[in-house]
């Protein structure tokens, strides 16, 4: 078993047990946890055509394939890369993308039932460098940050009310 694979057994550990300790539906757990995570790998994502930070899809059941169009154009220093049709890489850093569409983080969470796992990934193949810290912008990389960022939190949340 992975390193990584073991951080996911204990997340899932965690979310289940704060689920308890806060008396709610783990399904409601799952989806804040899903829109802070997306949020935080999101925006730790360098920038430099902005296509890795709009590759971040969240699905559940199985991870996406979406991979966001090639840059055609960019906006010099204002961190925006025109991906087509007035869409720009700053408007999807906040959000997610499911499917090829477009989609507020709210509505991509919104379907999920806990029933099955939840993925935030990435289909872009050099995705995993950066996380690797080949960018001076993340020399830590994003996920395994973000990661580590949550199950701190809500170990420390489950110490205090457990």
């Amino acid at each position: 078993m992975s390193a990584n694979t073991a951080n996911i057994h204990a997340l899932e550990a965690d979310l289940a047990k704060f689920a308890e300790v806060m008396d709610v539906a783990p399904r409601i757990v799952t989806r804040r946890i899903v829109v802070d995570l997306h949020r935080r790998v999101s925006k730790r994502t360098p920038v430099d055509t902005g296509r890795a930070r709009a590759s971040w899809d969240v699905k559940q059941g199985t991870p996406s394939d979406y991979q966001p169009p090639i840059t055609v154009g960019s906006v010099a220093g204002k961190g925006k890369t025109k991906l087509g049709k007035g869409i720009t890489s700053s408007s999807l850093g906040s959000g997610a993308l499911s499917g090829g569409k477009i989609k507020n983080i709210d509505e991509a969470v919104a379907g999920i039932t806990g029933d099955s796992p939840v993925f935030i990934t990435t289909s872009l193949d050099y995705v995993k460098y950066l996380e690797d810290g080949s960018s001076k912008q993340a020399p830590s990389g994003m996920v395994r940050i973000s990661l580590a960022e949550i199950e701190i939190e809500i170990e420390s949340i489950i110490e205090q009310l457990g």
